[in-house]
């Protein structure tokens, strides 16, 4: 439904293309369902651009997902990012905190001083935000890909995480059309920012036609 809706409003900008589409994470996702459906109508998709974006193919027990409060359930998941010995690190301090107001501003603390959690996001805010985030995923989760028959470009982070745990299938195996790959500095929550971002916007002025690219 949401890529039916853009679908309406590009085509009723641009009748036939040629289109240039690119989208990040979930972004990704419904960019290629918009090059499809475009496709169906007529138009010409010429650049399709995935920013770090996955066709997942199950959706996984997140961590932290058997601790019973859900303050501390929702933190320990946001951390869950972190590096293994870090995060075994965390987990010890955790079972050594006397209560439940400790550990979530021990949690919160945590977050704030490794960049998970920006300086003006309020615990509220933060957990509205992953609500929408879990909405997306498991959107994911039942996307049914098919074939496309155009080009698309994949520009992956090269940092991985631990929770980067869930199966996905490869684009390779749905794209038809030409398909390239490209690795970026930087993993998921940091691929957009700088100055990660500017191999991002190096790799997509190369792959651009010439009378597309920004000076």
């Amino acid at each position: 439904e949401m890529a039916q809706s853009y679908v309406e409003a590009i085509m009723a900008q641009n009748p036939t293309g040629p289109y240039t589409l690119a989208g990040y994470s979930i972004g990704g996702v419904i960019a290629f369902e918009l090059a499809q459906q475009l496709q169906v109508k007529g138009g010409e998709v010429e650049n399709l651009f995935l920013l770090d974006s996955y066709l997942y193919t199950k959706r996984l027990p997140y961590p932290g997902h058997d601790i019973a409060d859900e303050d501390e359930r929702f933190l320990v998941r946001m951390l869950a990012a972190l590096p293994q010995g870090q995060s075994r690190q965390l987990h010890r301090h955790l079972r050594r905190m006397p209560d439940h107001k400790t550990r979530i501003d021990y949690l919160y603390e945590s977050g704030r001083k490794i960049g998970r959690i920006p300086p003006n996001y309020t615990l509220d805010g933060l957990r509205r935000m992953y609500e929408v985030m879990d909405t997306h995923v498991d959107a994911l989760a039942l996307y049914q890909a098919r074939s496309y028959w155009g080009p698309a470009t994949f520009l992956r982070c090269k940092e991985r995480s631990e929770s980067d745990i869930m199966p996905y299938e490869s684009w390779s195996t749905v794209v038809r059309g030409a398909f390239s790959s490209y690795d970026v500095p930087g993993k998921h929550s940091t691929m957009m920012e700088e100055p990660n971002v500017q191999t991002v916007a190096r790799i997509l002025q190369m792959c651009l036609p010439e009378k597309a690219r920004v000076s």
